[in-house]
């Protein structure tokens, strides 16, 4: 902050508005242009930075004689010295896409949205390197847009832009947006730009960075899962394909079951390119073999029968037959399904015939036995139970009914103490009087 009252107001072209933000080699601040009245923003070196922007100075009088005030780049108008500070001016954009994203829109943007972006940092990149120079510290932090509510952006921030001969292995951009090359302290070109811009527009459309990392091992780490192996983003590009058949708004027009079964994306067919000792590929191919479901049979193929199950003998099997094939294990023809519409096969009267030979019949000894293990099953299950004789059944019988006079005499005699309770009253004329055992009987129950 000493810079800044250093700073305030004490230069007569410029006067002091507000303190806009920091960074390791410099602070940036709003300041009024004294004579004309116009908003700049002006950056400001820290002493011991002074060399840093002595280069950005260089490299933006460079890309200004080129025309950089027409590609997308912010428009550096002039520099100079106060208090042993170097100062650069600037004109004044608005905010950082970064800000954008989390203080105005709270998440990603709209795919069209990133689309004009994406057209007007291509415009700018394609214009640095055909001048012979890489940004080399593109992230959201070093893109501005020029009011919040436009989507023109340009780039800033030169510091560390160096002639395509000369670029180093310094790490410029940050972890999240440094290209793999830079982990790795390979050759450098200026494709080192169009890694970070992917890096920035993936950021863009998830509202986070596409590899996250606390250090080098975790940032590679998450390189090496996404894009690592090459097929990774051959995958996605074909989910992507299938999804979009899939999801088509007009019914008619909707892909089939059967036409999906053949998509690329289910039959690998993108990934006959590649290495079967990929372990990607390799994987790739152990699960449809163990999970994957068995597609239809062909008509053509002939079926026997041995011991008791049905088995589908056929040639070498090929990806015309419609199994399921690993992408080392392809032939010529990479399709894997017939162009015709295959139908499963019904059983002919031949292999019925065979079906019922095979089978065990009534009197064969592997008839017998299996009755006598389903007995044996079953009185563990249930008991042992008897098969009951005539006598056994008339004694039965007879017990049946003795239980059941018994019951109705119990119950005779239930009602009859049940009705002397209601008549301990006195007794009307309807009724008679005929003792029996201290039980007093109505008429009905006298008469009989």
């Amino acid at each position: 902050m000493d810079i800044i009252t250093d700073f305030w107001g004490l230069y007569v072209n410029y006067c002091f508005k507000k303190y806009l933000g920091s960074g390791v080699s410099a602070v940036v601040t709003q300041c009024i242009k004294q004579e004309t009245g116009e908003t700049v923003a002006i950056k400001i070196a820290h002493r011991s930075y002074n060399p840093y922007l002595n280069i950005e100075k260089t490299n933006l009088i460079t890309l200004k004689e080129l025309g950089s005030d027409n590609q997308s780049i912010i428009k550096f108008y002039e520099d100079f010295y106060f208090r042993g500070h170097r100062c650069l001016v600037f004109e004044m954009l608005e905010l950082t896409l970064d800000d954008f994203l989390e203080k105005v829109v709270g998440g990603g943007l709209h795919l069209n949205d990133i689309r004009v972006i994406t057209q007007q940092l291509l415009v700018a990149l394609d214009f640095l390197h055909g001048v012979g120079m890489a940004h080399r510290d593109i992230k959201p932090d070093n893109i501005m847009l020029v009011d919040r509510y436009s989507l023109k952006v340009k780039f800033i921030d030169m510091g560390f832009a160096e002639k395509k001969e000369y670029l180093r292995t310094t790490h410029c951009s940050p972890l999240s947006f440094r290209p793999l090359e830079e982990f790795l302290l390979g050759p450098l070109d200026v494709s080192v730009d169009v890694w970070s811009l992917a890096c920035t527009l993936a950021f863009l459309y998830l509202g986070d960075t596409l590899f996250p990392g606390e250090n080098e091992n975790d940032t590679l780490s998450a390189i090496f899962k996404i894009v690592g192996c090459p097929d990774s983003l051959d995958e996605l590009l074909e989910i992507r394909k299938l999804l979009k058949q899939m999801l088509n708004p007009t019914p008619s027009r909707r892909i089939t079951a059967a036409d999906a079964l053949k998509h690329s994306f289910i039959t690998m067919e993108h990934l006959s390119d590649y290495d079967s000792n990929n372990p990607y590929v390799c994987d790739a191919n152990e699960k449809m073999r163990t999970y994957g479901s068995k597609t239809p049979i062909d008509p053509s193929r002939k079926t026997t029968v041995k011991e008791d199950t049905l088995d589908v003998s056929s040639p070498k099997q090929s990806p015309s037959s419609g199994s399921y094939h690993g992408v080392g294990e392809r032939s010529q023809n990479t399709a894997h399904f017939s162009g015709q519409q295959e139908k499963i096969p019904t059983r002919t009267k031949v292999q019925d015939e065979e079906i019922q030979t095979a089978l065990p019949q009534k009197n064969d000894k592997s008839q017998e036995s299996y009755m006598l293990l389903a007995d044996s099953r079953r009185e563990q299950r249930h008991g042992s139970r008897t098969i009951p004789t005539e006598e056994t059944v008339e004694q039965q019988a007879s017990t049946k009914l003795m239980v059941t006079k018994e019951l109705k005499i119990r119950v005779v005699i239930v009602e009859i103490r049940r009705m002397h309770q209601e008549t301990a009253a006195p007794q009307k004329e309807s009724s008679v009087k005929c003792v029996t055992n201290g039980i007093t009987l109505p008429k009905y129950a006298a008469q009989n």
